[in-house]
């Protein structure tokens, strides 16, 4: 099974982030960390593990700004 992706330009990530009433500066590091989770990967996941602790938590960030499925619980799959 393939994993879905479903990349946004980085001028659409900044035109959501203007709509939700993001100005200037902060406009400016929502893009940026918002970049530097995703990439503009909609379908971003990471699951939070290492090496000697599997699923340390066994929770996940999902999505363009990797919300933690442990505090949205609403969001896990």
């Amino acid at each position: 099974m393939a994993l879905k992706t479903r990349f946004l330009p980085m001028m659409e990530v900044a035109q959501y982030i203007k709509d939700a009433g993001f100005t200037g500066e902060n406009a400016a590091i929502a893009l940026a960390v918002i970049w530097a989770e995703s990439g503009g990967n909609t379908w971003a996941v990471n699951i939070n593990s290492s090496a000697t602790k599997p699923y340390i938590d066994g929770s996940m960030d999902l999505g363009l700004c990797q919300w933690n499925s442990y505090w949205f619980q609403a969001i896990t799959p």
